[in-house]
């Protein structure tokens, strides 16, 4: 067996059923016992090595393996994968960078089911699957995109997964990273309403006000998370701050009438009457172009009463910070 100190690690997850195509069958043609190198990561019981030689490109995974019905589920760890040699044909070159891409990618999806595992368990095999990876091959796994733009960080913080977090971070992971829609984990923190999360992330120096397209208080008026808004307002977020398209917080909260949020960001100084791009306001977003007169009626008056409440809460804060 190959030194430890040369084995990188990862969790990968597969399902191979009985008439699945022989590609992915031929990863796993040859077993025996495997040394206890892995344990640490929990792969105690029916331990085997799989190799696959992709030509010039080898690379050895240890499984466990379960019967699960008709079908075999493995949970298989990348062990050992040389450097990708150039090649001067293209075509080789081409098929061998193919071969590695794959690797990635198997390893890339070991990482986001690892960081979907609620509490130690999963942030356990996280940390033990980054620590034995090359720096060079870690950051790229780090950096890696699914297809719908989200990076490892960003799919623990839509679990609330402090502790797959804390460990990416420790490993070099920016806390005001960006998905492909330019939101940072503290949006989708504050998307999903995970205000412990959002504690964390701030703490973890998270930007409050951080502003690619929009903002986190953007994002909590947007979906309606009142814990994290009042988290970041009492945090220091700016308010009448303009998204890319000039929306304040308070537009999206009318758009999608959270009258909740829509006291709470009146009450703390957004500005009732600014515009957007478009010159529309965030009664107009209220109203929503209603063209039943019995239905528009209600939401003015409806608006109406929220803008109230939102003053008397802005009264009331005012007074308090008069005293303090």
């Amino acid at each position: 067996m190959q030194n430890p100190k040369l084995v990188t690690t990862i969790i990968v997850t597969c399902l191979i059923v009985p008439n699945a195509n022989g590609m992915l069958r031929s990863l796993f043609t040859r077993a025996r016992p495997l040394q206890p190198v892995f344990s640490s990561l929990g792969l105690s019981s029916s331990l085997g090595l799989a190799s696959i030689r992709y030509n010039s490109l080898p690379c050895t995974l240890p499984i466990k393996c379960h019967s699960l019905g008709s079908s075999n589920k493995f949970s298989t760890t990348i062990a050992t994968q040389k450097p990708v040699k150039n090649y001067s044909d293209p075509k080789k070159q081409n098929l061998i960078t193919n071969k590695a891409t794959i690797i990635e990618e198997a390893a890339f999806d070991a990482l986001l089911k690892l960081v979907q595992q609620e509490g130690d368990a999963g942030a356990l095999k996280l940390e033990a699957a980054l620590s034995t990876l090359p720096k060079d091959k870690k950051n790229n796994l780090l950096n890696k995109q699914t297809p719908s733009g989200r990076r490892l960080l960003h799919v623990a913080a839509e679990m609330g997964n402090i502790q797959c977090i804390e460990t990416l971070l420790a490993h070099g992971m920016d806390v005001d990273t960006e998905d492909g829609a330019c939101r940072t984990p503290l949006q989708t923190a504050a998307k999903c309403n995970h205000v412990n999360l959002a504690k964390f992330l701030i703490d973890a120096g998270a930007n409050i006000n951080h502003n690619s397209l929009d903002t986190p208080v953007h994002s909590a008026a947007e979906a309606g998370s009142l814990e994290v808004l009042i988290l970041l307002l009492r945090r220091g977020a700016q308010m009448n701050q303009n998204n890319s398209r000039g929306q304040s917080a308070l537009h999206l909260a009318a758009h999608k009438r959270h009258a909740s949020c829509i006291i709470q960001l009146i009450g703390n100084g957004e500005d009732v009457d600014g515009t957007d791009n478009f010159g529309n306001k965030a009664r107009d977003y209220y109203y929503d172009n209603s063209k039943d007169s019995d239905e528009l009626k209600h939401r003015q008056a409806t608006f109406d009463l929220l803008v109230a409440k939102g003053m008397s809460l802005r009264k009331a804060i005012n007074n308090q910070h008069k005293f303090e």
